[in-house]
């Protein structure tokens, strides 16, 4: 894994999380929906059955979600030890904006007050030093 693979794994781990949410919300709503549809057929079992399922589902979900959430904090935890290695101040910088603040690449100038192309240029020297940390680290 590459240096740049290694920093968007905690992006792409949000980005999951966030996914899920909104299934879940999905979910929920469409179990705050179900109306129940009286007639003389004995059909009732069908709805519970139903509402039961959807019910299981967001259950799951919110597992899944809670897993995930776990996952990503130990994925920022190890993505933190590493980037705290990176030196000058102003390149580690650079790479905790765009890979744990998850902020696009105008963001980053905007807010540290340099053009877009310094901040690629410091992004690259970030990257080759975390790449020879992965290296020297086997991660």
């Amino acid at each position: 894994m590459n240096a740049k693979e290694y920093l968007e794994q905690a992006h792409s781990m949000d980005l999951q999380i966030k996914s899920k949410i909104a299934q879940l919300k999905s979910i929920q709503s469409l179990s705050q929906k179900v109306t129940q549809v009286l007639t003389d057929m004995p059909k009732a079992q069908m709805l519970s059955s139903s509402l039961e399922d959807t019910v299981c589902k967001a259950v799951d979900l919110e597992h899944e979600i809670k897993e995930a959430v776990s996952c990503l904090g130990a994925i920022r935890h190890d993505i933190e030890d590493k980037v705290a290695l990176v030196k000058p101040t102003e390149v580690r910088s650079v790479l905790e904006l765009r890979y744990l603040a998850f902020m696009d690449w105008d963001e980053v100038a905007a807010s540290m007050n340099y053009t877009r192309r310094w901040v690629l240029k410091l992004h690259s020297r970030g990257l080759e030093q975390v790449d020879e940390l992965l290296k020297r680290g086997g991660t």
